[in-house]
């Protein structure tokens, strides 16, 4: 898991905080792989799965995003 936090300094005493977190989601290999109308079981990974999320907050708002490499979220 990869995270960092920076302060931004805004008009007047007012700080913007942002924080960055990125990290690997991937199922391991056994896992049975979604799609498809029989059982599938992945043998290996071709690219790591990766969630990604950015946080920024100016102490009254606080608001997220997230990226997610994924077909479906059970």
């Amino acid at each position: 898991m990869v995270l960092r936090q920076q302060n931004i300094k805004q008009k007047g005493n007012n700080i913007m905080k942002a924080g960055f977190c990125t990290t690997d989601i991937s199922l391991p290999v056994g896992y049975n792989i979604s799609g498809g109308y029989v059982r599938n079981l992945s043998t290996r990974a071709f690219d790591p799965l990766k969630i990604r999320a950015a946080v920024f907050s100016d102490g009254k708002l606080t608001t997220a995003i997230a990226a997610v490499d994924s077909c479906g979220i059970e």
